[in-house]
C-alpha cells in the first residue's frame, strides 16, 4: 500500500522493491503472480513501464486465467498513465481478445474500449465468437461485451447484415437474466438495432418488469429508458399505461 500511495512522491524507494515483484512474477501460485502485477501497474512511476509492458506480455500467456485477466485489466491500467503505450499495447491486448476463456475475454474487451474503442478491426475477428459465448459470461462481462459489441455494430453493421441477426439472436436469452445492467444493456442493443416490431415484442416486457421493481433506483433507471422508447416508439407504451400510474408509497424522484 506504501507503494501505490507514495511512488509518486518516491519514486528511488519503489525503484527498490521492483526486483522483488518481478520475482514474484515467476511464483508457483497463480494469486502472488496475479498479484505481483496488479502491484506493478498501481507504482504510478513512468520509469517502469518498460518494466511492466514485459510483465504484461508474459501474464498474457499465463497458464492461469486468472493471471491473464490481470494482464488484461494491467493494460487499461498502464494505458491511462502513458497513451503513448497504445501500440505497444495491442499486440497483448489482441491475443487476450482471442482467449478460451470468458473469464478472461470480458476483461480484454473491458480493456478494448478503455484503449482503442475505434479500432473495430480487434472486434470483427471475433464478432461472432463473442456472440456465441455471450450467454456463458458473468454478469459483468456481458454488460461489458454487449455495450462494446453494441457500439461495433451500429458502426459496422447494416440492417440487413446476417452478423446482425446473430447479435440479436445472441441477446435474447439475456432478457431472463437477473442483473438489471445486463437487461438494460441488452434492451439498449434492440433499441438502436432493431425495427420497431422487433423492439416491441422482444425488448418492451422486460423494459415494462424493471418498472415494478421493489427498488426505486431500478425504477428510476427504468422509467428513464422509457422516455427514450416512448420518443421514438409513441405507440409502444399505449397497452401498458397503468404501469405509470404514481402510488402514495412512490418517492419524490419516481414521481416526478
Amino acid at each position: 500500500l506504501y507503494l501505490v500511495h507514495y511512488a509518486e512522491q518516491e519514486p528511488d524507494i519503489a525503484l527498490l522493491a521492483i526486483n522483488t515483484f518481478q520475482k514474484d512474477l515467476s511464483d508457483s501460485s497463480q494469486l502472488i503472480r496475479a498479484l505481483a502485477l496488479r502491484v506493478l501497474t498501481s507504482i504510478r512511476v513512468k520509469i517502469i513501464l518498460q518494466v511492466v509492458l514485459v510483465a504484461i506480455s508474459r501474464a498474457a500467456r499465463d497458464s492461469s486465467p486468472y493471471v491473464r485477466k490481470t494482464a488484461a485489466l494491467a493494460i487499461a491500467k498502464v494505458y491511462s498513465m502513458d497513451a503513448s503505450l497504445r501500440e505497444a499495447l495491442l499486440e497483448p491486448l489482441s491475443m487476450l481478445l482471442s482467449d478460451r476463456s470468458t473469464f478472461v475475454l470480458s476483461a480484454a474487451v473491458a480493456a478494448h474500449q478503455e484503449v482503442c474503442p475505434d479500432e473495430s478491426g480487434l472486434l470483427h475477428r471475433i464478432f461472432r465468437s463473442l456472440c456465441s459465448r455471450l450467454i456463458d459470461m458473468d454478469e459483468w462481462g456481458q454488460t461489458t461485451v454487449l455495450n462494446a459489441l453494441l457500439h461495433y455494430a451500429r458502426a459496422n453493421l447494416s440492417r440487413d447484415d446476417p452478423d446482425l441477426q446473430l447479435f440479436l439472436r445472441s441477446v435474447s436469452p439475456l432478457f431472463r437474466c437477473r442483473n438489471v445492467g445486463t437487461i438494460l444493456s441488452a434492451i439498449a442493443v434492440f433499441y438502436h438495432l432493431s425495427p420497431g416490431q422487433v423492439f416491441e415484442n422482444m425488448a418492451l416486457k422486460p423494459l415494462i418488469r424493471l418498472l415494478s421493481s421493489p427498488e426505486p433506483e431500478i425504477q428510476l433507471v427504468a422509467l428513464h429508458a422509457t422516455t427514450f422508447v416512448a420518443a421514438r416508439f409513441p405507440n409502444a407504451l399505449c397497452m401498458d399505461l397503468a404501469e405509470f400510474y404514481i402510488y402514495a408509497s412512490d418517492s419524490e424522484s419516481i414521481c416526478l
